[in-house]
């Protein structure tokens, strides 16, 4: 949420029409204003097709196969911490 709409109602937003909330989007760590940003989540078993949320704020579905840039990211609670590490491929970050 944002200046206009609390988290709740963002929440609640159905996600066909996440979009038409701009507080919904531009307030979420996954909207990027220049990129499409990628699930992991395909639409049904053995699908390539994931779902996205666009530059535009809107969610869709493509092929995977066309997304140029992968940027791994994840989400954590609040309360989560980093354990040890510093986010290397030799001394990755461990989550407590």
């Amino acid at each position: 949420g944002g200046s206009t709409t609390n988290r709740s109602s963002c929440l609640a937003k159905e996600i066909y029409i996440w979009n038409s909330v701009e507080d919904c989007y531009t307030n979420s760590w996954l909207y990027d204003s220049s990129n499409y940003q990628w699930t992991q989540i395909p639409l049904m078993m053995d699908s390539a097709d994931v779902f996205n949320v666009s530059s535009g704020g809107y969610m869709s579905k493509s092929n995977a196969n066309t997304a140029k840039i992968v940027r791994p990211t994840l989400y954590l609670l609040p309360d989560g911490e980093i354990a040890s590490g510093i986010g290397t491929s030799t001394d990755p970050y461990i989550l407590k």
